[in-house]
């Protein structure tokens, strides 16, 4: 995090961190996200993004009045709404995923130059083995 901290910033380069922190964002490719009853008994939210603070503590109490069987108005309006768009299965899931992933850092261009970031590994990965 810190190197790429310093190649957004190259003029602060010299400023130390006392604590980075990195980790997955869960995104979809039309910004929906997964909310509702996985499998009987497996209640989860995903694909929040970087509204994932307010949304995930909404749809912690949300997902806890469905699992407890308690919906209020707002869980019936949150379970209207659409979720994320279908993923294709390998091999075109693969080639879309690690054409994205280029793509984005191509768009990065020198700030994201080499091999992915380990979140990008992991977020590949657990793409693909969905």
């Amino acid at each position: 995090m810190t190197r790429l901290y310093r190649r957004r910033f190259p003029q602060l380069r010299t400023h130390d961190f006392e604590h980075v922190w990195a980790g997955l964002t869960a995104v979809t490719h039309n910004g929906g996200f997964y909310f509702g009853q996985a499998r009987p008994g497996l209640y989860a939210s995903v694909g929040c993004g970087g509204a994932g603070v307010v949304r995930g503590t909404i749809h912690g109490k949300l997902l806890a009045e469905f699992a407890s069987g308690s919906p209020s108005s707002l869980l019936r309006d949150r379970l209207r709404q659409k979720g994320p768009n279908w993923l294709p299965p390998d091999p075109v899931r693969r080639l879309g995923v690690t054409a994205q992933i280029a793509w984005e850092q191509w768009r990065a261009g020198r700030e994201r130059q080499g091999r992915p970031c380990a979140s990008q590994q992991s977020l590949m990965a657990s793409v693909l083995t969905a």
